[in-house]
């Protein structure tokens, strides 16, 4: 088997830092919908929440990512 790309492990690693960073709740939808790949409807129901929370969730932690100048983030 190959070894990973060290490149590739700083960025997994950088973007996990600042996922880590990131507001609870805002963590908790990237964390499901994105690392886990559930869709929105069941992020919705796994955290009790309306779907529209997540949805603006989701939209305010990409913002956040991106903000933070995470280049590969989603």
């Amino acid at each position: 088997a190959d070894d990973p790309d060290p490149a590739l492990l700083a960025e997994q690693a950088e973007f996990r830092e600042r996922v880590g960073a990131l507001p609870a709740d805002m963590r908790q939808v990237v964390e499901l919908h994105l690392l886990q790949g559930l869709s929105q409807s069941k992020v919705a129901a796994v955290l009790g929440w309306p779907a529209k929370q997540v949805s603006r969730t989701w939209l305010a932690a990409v913002a956040r990512l991106a903000e933070s100048g995470c280049e590969r983030c989603p």
